[in-house]
């Protein structure tokens, strides 16, 4: 069984988040409106909606809502994803 890094972020209105782009990680909002722009689209999220950020792809992670926003970013550590 492979172990996860699991982060939970609160974000502030207009506040990005960093994210890694040299691996996939998942982002899945808890509460509030996230904004994600891929380079090939943009996508609003909602609590309980989830998006793959695959690695190498540019991408932008916001709070877009006016309250504070909730996100859980899972990703392998690093180790196992080379390995893989």
């Amino acid at each position: 069984m492979t172990s996860l890094i699991q982060n939970h972020t609160e974000l502030v209105p207009g506040a990005a988040l960093t994210t890694d782009r040299s691996r996939s990680q998942l982002l899945r909002v808890i509460d509030g409106v996230v904004f994600v722009r891929g380079a090939d689209d943009d996508t609003v999220l909602t609590p309980g909606d989830s998006i793959v950020l695959a690695a190498g792809e540019p991408r932008r992670v916001w709070n877009a809502g006016d309250e504070a926003a909730h996100v859980m970013l899972l990703a392998q550590p690093a180790a196992i994803a080379k390995a893989a």
